[in-house]
């Protein structure tokens, strides 16, 4: 019931990856709203713990495809690019 994610990295600080959409996004995919980074700095292992709804998960997608995308209002030439180049499948 728990999706269970394994990271390391030079330096930890508590929350780092509270604002990385990865935790949203996979529990949005597989339908299971607890997730897990397990973390290591080679000297310690740490744990951040997220619990999330379905709701709650894609509200934090939405938001963040709109963050994107406000992006390009700021550059143009971004946007003109992504836009021309960018194709859905559904």
């Amino acid at each position: 019931d728990t999706i269970y994610d394994i990271k390391t990295t030079k330096s930890y600080e508590v929350g780092k990856f509270q604002d990385n959409p990865q935790h949203a996004i996979y529990c949005y995919c597989a339908d299971i709203y607890k997730f897990k980074y397990l973390v290591t700095d080679f000297k310690d292992v740490f744990e951040e713990s997220y619990t999330l709804t379905k709701e709650s998960a894609l509200d934090f997608i939405h938001s963040l495809l709109s963050e994107f995308l406000a992006y390009f209002e700021v550059d143009i030439e971004a946007g003109a690019l992504y836009y021309k180049h960018w194709e859905s499948k559904y």
